[in-house]
């Protein structure tokens, strides 16, 4: 094989390689990359529905009582500190400039 066939062959394989690459790059990879990113969100957006029916149907969130114990402590805690229903009187305090709080 002679130089020049050599250097011709090569110029032609870096040329199609060049084609190849352009090709590649601004065509296959941005489709390649869409479509992986497409099944990532749907595969995604499926385990997140499944994690959250999950949750939604856990029985740490089920109460049957329909009061949480938070709740109920807070109602024991607080019985005989006065409710919401008690009447408070402002008839003592309208007396103009005698509206100080003791």
């Amino acid at each position: 094989m002679h130089a020049r066939d050599l250097s011709h062959r090569l110029t032609h394989e870096y040329s199609e390689f060049k084609m190849w690459a352009e090709f590649f790059v601004k065509k296959q990879l941005p489709m390649q990359t869409r479509g992986f990113l497409n099944r990532t969100e749907t595969l995604m957006n499926e385990k997140s529905n499944r994690f959250l029916a999950y949750i939604r149907n856990s029985r740490l969130l089920k109460k049957s009582d329909g009061i949480s114990e938070f709740f109920k402590n807070i109602g024991e805690v607080e019985k005989g500190n006065g409710e919401i229903s008690d009447y408070y009187d402002m008839s003592d305090n309208s007396e103009g400039d005698n509206n100080k709080i003791s």
